[in-house]
């Protein structure tokens, strides 16, 4: 498990950039959600080369689960509720979850290694945790371009190395509270995820970005310290019960 902290310029700055780098992907793409009961198929930012789709978005949540993706087709997702919701003893979840999807056009999704990056920062600074979603959380969805919606087989931390081999499709539903217990809901701000795939030369293949804005996006809220990710080698907690009630 890798996990680093970097700080980086002007939030706005990167926006930028990312919007340079994310100009090919394909935005408000259909990936189909192998993952929970009755969750969509749109609203996702996907981007393809060498074989590889990795795809994030941002998709409503809570107070009940729906299907909204707020999209502007271009990779930014706008949520205005900033309630503090609370679910199974978390009492920090955000009214959105983040969705991944991870097809590596082969075999196998061990063809490849990733990066999640997450950016803990709500002001307009950025400070991203990174780590390889497939090692750290125990309960993705795994399939193949076969498997159907909904129908994806939830792994546990003794299957998720098997899975891992035998499918090329692996998926997940993640929000900010469960992974950070310092994580404000509750605070306007723009966080900014991304989702790299890197060959066995640890060359970049491919990478999706997305932004989501929460409020007015956090323009006037200053820099806080900077944030740990707490508890990630815990995921695995996440059962197959709580995914499936909060993934839907």
């Amino acid at each position: 498990m890798q996990i680093n902290f970097r700080r980086l310029g002007a939030k706005s700055l990167f926006l930028a950039t990312a919007l340079v780098v994310t100009m090919s992907a394909q935005a408000d793409a259909t990936i189909t959600a192998i993952f929970g009961s009755g969750v969509g198929d749109n609203g996702w930012t996907a981007q393809t080369d060498a074989g590889v789709t990795l795809a994030l978005r941002a998709r409503e949540r809570f107070p009940m689960p729906t299907n909204n993706v707020p999209s502007n087709g271009a990779g930014t997702y706008t949520f205005g509720d900033t309630t503090a919701y609370s679910l199974y003893g978390y009492n920090n979840l955000a009214s959105w979850n983040f969705d991944f999807s991870i097809n590596s056009g082969t075999a196998s999704v061990n063809g490849y290694t990733y990066m999640l990056g997450i950016d803990t920062d709500s002001s307009l600074g950025m400070n991203f945790t990174s780590f390889d979603p497939l090692a750290v959380f125990n309960d993705n969805s795994f399939g193949n371009a076969g498997t159907t919606q909904g129908n994806g087989t939830d792994a546990t931390a003794a299957t998720k190395a098997g899975l891992a081999a035998a499918n090329s499709l692996a998926q997940n539903s993640e929000n900010f509270g469960w992974l950070n217990a310092a994580f404000d809901p509750t605070v306007d701000g723009t966080y900014s995820i991304y989702l790299a795939a890197f060959d066995q030369a640890g060359r970049q293949v491919t990478r999706s970005d997305i932004t989501v804005v929460v409020g007015d996006g956090g323009a006037t809220v200053p820099e806080p310290a900077s944030l740990a990710l707490i508890g990630v080698a815990a995921l695995g907690m996440a059962a197959a019960g709580r995914r499936r009630s909060t993934k839907v």
